[in-house]
């Protein structure tokens, strides 16, 4: 029983441990998400952008990620306008 339980344990544990997706990987251009990076193989924050803070906003907003002019992601809202009045 002991021996079925640990088998189970590590055979769990070494599919969990491999992540075949890595988010912070760079991918095989050398390419990063806009406000990263590539360092030997891993995107970093790039720290020339600004940190991005969530807005408040009105529920009949949306918020989304656009790059701006140095390609840091900066946070763009568009509304609903006739919700607005």
């Amino acid at each position: 029983m002991i021996m079925t339980v640990l088998l189970s344990a590590v055979i769990t544990l070494s599919v969990l441990a491999e992540d075949p997706y890595d988010p912070f990987e760079c991918k095989a251009n050398g390419k990063c998400p806009p406000g990263r990076t590539c360092v030997d193989g891993t995107c970093y924050r790039r720290l020339d952008c600004p940190q991005i803070g969530i807005p408040r906003m009105s529920p009949f907003c949306k918020m989304a990620l656009v790059p701006d002019e140095r390609n840091c992601p900066m946070p763009k809202i568009t509304c609903d306008r006739k919700n607005l009045s």
